[in-house]
């Protein structure tokens, strides 16, 4: 045994640096295009950093708030299919042992853990042979909290140091907040795991005419994916515009140094909502709806250096099993024990007021599941059925559709079913005389948190 210490050290001979940006043409796939992309709006880095080449990699700087941090970009005939953020390593490690490939996952690991959407992460986990571990979670669900837990900041590690286990070869990886570990089955062929990965995700970039051809990709619940071609709908509607845009939804805006004045924000994105200030929040009060749904809100404000955050108040009362808001909005609790009452209490209204920012820009404040997989089955004049990887995006989808819809939200019941948990809700959007209604059913896991969503949306209810 021997102490092999390796660092991250930038050498390179006989070459000029200069600011390289990587344009799409750059890359092997429109997949890595996008995971680059992804990784950049993270943190959002700059791009204008010096770069080294080399026939196999291109070495890349960028600083974000003075720190440096170094990618490597994998080529392959002159096209980048892979990328990992360089990393500090201290190993304690026999003189033989080949530590290079695994040095290349965890840094496309990291890098990926990096980027703000979890899919980049999930697609390059394999968890038949790896296994993760990160607070008191393992494998998927250790991904979604340690993701879930760095979603509004990058990962910094220090020096990764190595695990001793039996039958298998283990990292431990110190963050800001928690360890994240790592394990291969001794027996794994690492190298061959990244080159299956590489070649997964170097798809070619279509040209421009064959891009005209798109397709839907729908998931069934065998996992059996079938591409159909796409539909002629009716321009201008809700199912038209989700048709289109579900692959690609709209983003959400960062308003933080935006908003000087609160007050004057919430009153213009909420014209029909009473508004008052109490005990430092702000309560937004509106007529409770034909359907005998609410649209009431308690929001708090904290101001810091980078401008504003504004936060779904967490406020509530439990009284003879029943969850009360805001005084006047009741939720029957009583199918739950009370320890369920008491995990699941707090994030209701969190819940709840995300829904009912939905057509105002308080929603890019509040808007949080990025990571839950959905199921979205619209009933119009055909059944249409999308698989997406994220309700936030589909949120997102109908905010920019519904855009000065009057929204109401309401928890018609919590149940439990096949021992899990589930919450049914009912969200509507009033345009004129017409309304989109949708049923929303929220499944919880075993920890109390929300893994599952179906909504069944009817749109154009007169």
């Amino acid at each position: 045994m021997k102490k092999l210490e390796i660092l991250v050290v930038l050498i390179i001979v006989s070459l000029d640096l200069f600011s390289f940006e990587p344009k799409i043409s750059d890359f092997s796939s429109q997949y890595q295009f996008k995971m680059y992309e992804s990784w950049l709006e993270k943190a959002d880095l700059k791009t204008n950093y010096p770069a080294g080449f080399t026939k196999n990699k291109i070495v890349k700087s960028f600083s974000k708030d003075g720190k440096m941090i170094f990618v490597e970009y994998d080529l392959k005939n002159r096209k980048i299919e892979n990328q990992r953020e360089s990393l500090p390593f201290a190993l304690l490690l026999q003189s033989d042992f080949k530590v290079q490939n695994y040095i290349e996952y965890l840094e496309s690991f990291i890098y990926r853990l990096n980027t703000d959407k979890i899919e980049y992460l999930m697609d390059f986990v394999d968890l038949k042979e790896v296994k993760i571990g990160y607070s008191a979670y393992e494998n998927k669900t250790a991904l979604k909290v340690l993701f879930r837990d760095f979603i509004n900041q990058r990962v910094e590690v220090e020096p990764i140091e190595f695990l001793s286990i039996e039958d298998g070869i283990g990292f431990s990886i110190q963050t800001q907040k928690k360890v994240i570990t790592i394990v291969f089955p001794a027996d794994l062929d690492v190298a061959k795991l990244l080159e299956e990965k590489r070649t997964k995700f170097s798809r070619k970039i279509p040209k421009k005419d064959e891009a005209k051809e798109e397709k839907i990709t729908i998931v069934q619940p065998s996992n059996i994916t079938v591409e159909i071609p796409k539909k002629s709908l009716k321009t201008g509607t809700l199912l038209s515009y989700i048709d289109v845009n579900f692959a690609k939804p709209p983003s959400r805006e960062l308003l933080n140094n935006k908003v000087k004045n609160v007050r004057k924000f919430l009153t213009d994105e909420f014209p029909n909502h009473e508004i008052s200030f109490v005990a430092d929040k702000f309560y937004l009060k509106s007529k409770k709806s034909a359907d005998g749904l609410y649209a009431d809100m308690k929001l708090e404000v904290v101001f810091g250096k980078d401008g504003v955050d504004i936060y779904a108040s967490t406020d509530h009362e439990i009284r003879e099993n029943k969850l009360i808001l805001n005084r006047r909005e009741t939720i029957d609790l009583s199918k739950l024990s009370p320890t369920e009452i008491a995990a699941i209490s707090t994030q209701i209204p969190s819940l709840i007021y995300e829904h009912r920012s939905l057509s105002s820009k308080l929603l890019n404040f509040l808007l949080v599941h990025d990571n839950v997989a959905s199921t979205l089955v619209i009933y119009g004049e055909e059944r249409e059925v999308y698989e997406m990887e994220s309700y936030a995006n589909l949120l997102l989808l109908l905010h920019n559709f519904w855009k000065n819809g009057e929204i109401y939200f309401s928890i018609t019941d919590i149940l439990r079913k096949n021992g899990n948990i589930e919450f049914e809700a009912i969200l509507t959007c009033q345009n004129g005389a017409e309304k989109d209604v949708a049923e929303v059913k929220f499944h919880l896991d075993k920890d109390y948190k929300i893994d599952l969503i179906m909504m069944i949306l009817h749109p154009e209810k007169k």
